[in-house]
């Protein structure tokens, strides 16, 4: 059997849902784990029942310049639906993420060695509203909050470049998995009491991923080292809200039958709206031709290794 050659990792937003199941699998591998963390209190309460070491640094400034990692990958951002989008929230939505991202390549730029790949985090928020056009990395984005957030994000990401550090970007759809976290988590409540269906029209294209399939392109991009650049990292099927809502009621044995209107959603959340009712029709083209193969392509599949603790 050929060994695996464990890496080191510097991390962060290690103790959100994604990160959390990444550290996970990395620790299971044999990998050693940095995690960069502003909240060393939440950091070691995610990590306390671990039976492998996270190492937790609160600032990049904190490690010395000889340390060296092989793979960095920045997951870091406030919640995107955590509050109302004042313009205090938006100015902290850029911050934890175009700053800590500008913070970790000042960082490389001083290393004395560099590592060899980023992996830096995105949304397919990127491309705003675009109905029913099929979006591929190589489309452009339609003015809005959510397009400035992720160009600002990502061109910080890509001045790793020129520290010859291959950079990945993960424009990540909704991401789906088990437990309470994830936007499954999110939709407890409302599922539990028979209030799930069609937001807005329900036709707006809605692109999601298993976060099976997000650790597996992680690792996908990590061996194949002639990959860099954008990368739609949802499922190779998106479907419409109303299918989304229906599929996930079956699974969950429970009614879909209600409809909030698109009015109702602008006047509660103002141009926070756009994450309920923006059509984005995302797919993994770049992944798909470098031949990668999605575990869960499916909606249906994925909901059922997803929702079966969702509302018990």
């Amino acid at each position: 059997m050929e060994r695996v050659k464990h890496k080191n990792i510097l991390m962060t937003g290690g103790t959100g849902f994604i990160g959390q199941i990444l550290a996970e699998e990395f620790l299971r591998q044999g990998h050693r784990l940095v995690v960069l963390t502003r909240d060393p209190v939440r950091a070691k309460r995610c990590f306390h029942y671990s039976m492998y070491p996270v190492e937790l640094v609160e600032r990049c400034s904190q490690m010395p310049l000889d340390r060296h990692f092989d793979i960095v990958i920045n997951l870091s951002g406030v919640g995107i639906a955590e509050r109302r989008w004042t313009v205090q929230q938006k100015k902290r939505l850029l911050t934890s993420r175009v700053g800590i991202t500008e913070e970790l390549v000042q960082w490389m730029n001083k290393a004395r060695r560099k590592p060899s790949l980023l992996l830096s985090a995105s949304a397919v928020g990127y491309y705003g509203d675009n109905k029913d056009c099929i979006l591929n990395e190589q489309c452009s984005g339609k003015p809005g909050f959510t397009h400035e957030l992720c160009e600002r994000w990502e061109q910080a990401a890509l001045q790793a470049n020129t520290l010859d550090v291959r950079v990945c970007l993960l424009r990540l759809g909704a991401v789906l998995g088990p437990g309470d976290s994830g936007i499954l988590g999110k939709l407890k409540s409302v599922y539990r009491w028979g209030l799930g269906g069609a937001l807005g029209s329900g036709k707006q294209w809605l692109p999601w991923i298993h976060v099976q399939d997000v650790l597996g392109l992680v690792n996908f991009f990590s061996e194949n080292t002639q990959l860099s650049g954008p990368f739609n990292c949802v499922a190779p099927n998106p479907v419409q809200q109303k299918e989304f809502a229906s599929m996930l009621a079956k699974a969950e044995h429970r009614p879909a039958f209600m409809k909030v209107p698109a009015v109702l959603l602008k006047l509660m959340l103002g141009e926070q709206a756009c994450l309920l009712l923006d059509s984005i029709r995302a797919v993994p083209e770049k992944a798909l031709k470098a031949g990668y193969c999605f575990r869960y392509a499916d909606l249906s599949l994925a909901l059922a290794h997803s929702s079966d603790t969702l509302l018990q």
